[in-house]
């Protein structure tokens, strides 16, 4: 969800308006790739750990055009797990 108020090269994007639902509007995709690991640590006892990657763009309105705006998000996790 984006909320384009923004000036570029001075010029201010004009943000309000009856077109807009709260301000925010979606303008973009994006998703999601991920591994896991377990370890076993001892008994029913594990470690589990995670690694992703979440790309993502949006192209963003900017008085007199628009901009391209890529994003690439790296995620870690670590949990336990008890097995019953």
């Amino acid at each position: 969800m984006t909320k384009p108020a923004n000036i570029v090269r001075g010029l201010l994007m004009n943000t309000s308006g009856a077109h807009e639902r709260a301000g925010y509007d979606i303008m973009g995709v994006g998703g999601s790739v991920a591994v896991s690991r377990d370890f076993k640590l001892v008994g029913r006892l594990s470690l589990i750990g995670t690694a992703a990657v979440v790309p993502g763009a949006v192209s963003v309105p900017v008085a007199l055009g628009s901009a391209r705006v890529p994003n690439i998000g790296l995620h870690g996790q670590i949990g336990a797990r008890l097995r019953f």
